[in-house]
């Protein structure tokens, strides 16, 4: 009867450590990305083109192409397999509004931000 008490109390141990770590991993970048403040949109200084721009942060991980002409966002694209439909929803504000950072997508405040930020990085990178 000991012998299996020391199972149950292992399995249960084991599903206990398994579910602290999905936990943490969750939450991952979350503290970081609800403190940031999203680099502003100057997209006077951004040459014509398609840039690359990436940002990683915990569980936020986007890779996206901003394209440029005359001086004004006509698209952003995630070039990863991420992209979903608050994602989209964020790339189609970026474009219409040209400025980052845009309100945020309901429920989806941080992914909101860490996309953003991701890119204001291509914007940075085609300069």
């Amino acid at each position: 009867m000991k012998r299996r008490g020391r199972i149950v109390l292992i399995v249960v141990g084991a599903i206990v450590v398994v579910i602290a770590i999905g936990v943490i991993a969750a939450l991952n970048g979350m503290s970081y990305v609800r403190h940031m403040s999203v680099t502003p949109l100057d997209v006077s200084s951004a040459s014509d083109g398609t840039h690359h721009g990436e940002f990683t942060r915990g569980r936020f991980r986007f890779a996206v192409d901003v394209t440029v002409a005359d001086h004004k966002i006509t698209g952003v694209t995630e070039t990863d397999k991420s992209a979903n439909d608050v994602t989209r929803r964020i790339a189609q504000q970026i474009v219409s509004q040209q400025s980052l950072p845009v309100d945020a997508v309901s429920g989806a405040s941080l992914t909101t931000k860490a996309f953003s930020q991701a890119v204001s990085n291509a914007l940075a990178a085609g300069r």
